[in-house]
């Protein structure tokens, strides 16, 4: 067995980078995945534009790990003479950018660490309505009108319901918890059909299997919450989305009401689960 050292993405675009006249870029998808802070070591502290080397300058200095060993770049990231060596001593150029997004949250990870995370530039990326819009085939609806479609519906009426559910939904969600937890577009990104039925349906599947179900993990033992987000009325109400179970017998005197959601596809014909679906915005 031989072991070996081997660069890494970061130091093979910063070589890359410090070639003249270049401009690198680094995109990290999922930041919070790993320990960030540990991934990466030592060169947390070249981060800082004022330690970035380029020019005169020869900015702030680490020696990299197994210095007495030589490491090379893969040939790709060679500067333009060739080299490919990199240098015991490293820094990272002002010409080399990094892009990290994250999802702020997600609890399954942990949390970005302080001191990584004042390095960057944090900015808030909010749901893209007029993304979702465009990819439909349609604009953005007005959110101060009522949605008024009424059978037989078009596939222009199932593309509005669809941006208003999520509109509608997220609004709800930004008065409960806040901006952090607001859906994003990509959960309605897959409605896609060549005739209205289709388009329905496709609509159904995405809000059942995928916006319910981060809604029961975002709500978890938040029924009143849960129930508020959808429209459905207090106990002992019910609607088409969902109903409040009373526990039975001696239950009754522990446990409150809980909130069950009907599956959407278990309305009958497409026509009365679109109709499901609108009773969540109170049309």
């Amino acid at each position: 067995i031989q072991l070996r050292t081997q660069v890494g993405p970061l130091l093979a675009m910063a070589h890359w980078s410090s070639g003249p006249g270049r401009e690198g870029l680094i995109i990290i998808d999922e930041f919070n995945r790993a320990p960030a802070a540990a991934v990466f070591g030592d060169t947390i502290a070249l981060l800082d534009a004022e330690k970035r080397s380029g020019g005169s300058n020869l900015g702030a200095r680490i020696s990299r790990p197994f210095p007495h060993e030589n490491m090379e770049v893969p040939a790709e990231y060679a500067l333009p003479g060739g080299d490919v060596s990199v240098s015991e001593s490293i820094s990272l150029p002002r010409s080399l950018s990094i892009i990290a997004a994250m999802n702020s949250t997600d609890r399954s990870v942990a949390p970005l660490d302080a001191a990584l995370r004042r390095r960057f530039a944090i900015i808030a990326v909010p749901p893209d309505y007029a993304a979702l819009a465009n990819r439909l085939g349609t604009v953005v609806p007005n959110p101060s009108a009522q949605f008024a479609a009424t059978l037989p519906y078009t596939p222009d009426d199932i593309k509005e319901l669809a941006l208003r559910l999520l509109m509608t939904i997220n609004d709800r969600i930004e008065q409960l918890l806040g901006g952090d937890f607001l859906l994003g577009q990509a959960l309605l990104w897959q409605v896609t059909g060549s005739n209205v039925e289709e388009l329905a349906l496709s609509l159904v599947q995405a809000i059942e299997e995928r916006v319910l179900a981060t809604l029961r993990l975002t709500f978890v033992d938040q029924d009143e919450a849960l129930a508020a987000i959808l429209n459905i009325p207090p106990s002992p109400a019910t609607s088409p989305v969902g109903y409040w179970r009373t526990p039975d017998g001696l239950l009754g005197n522990v446990a409150p009401p809980r909130l069950i959601l009907k599956p959407i596809s278990d309305h009958g014909p497409w026509q009365a689960q679109i109709a499901a679906l609108a009773k969540i915005l109170g049309a």
